[in-house]
């Protein structure tokens, strides 16, 4: 998993997880 690839999805992670707990 390149670094580069984390760090730009690193709002997309967050956000990922915001929904994930939001549907929970």
């Amino acid at each position: 998993m390149p670094k580069i690839s984390f760090s730009s999805c690193a709002r997309c992670q967050q956000r990922s997880v915001l929904l994930m707990a939001a549907q929970s």
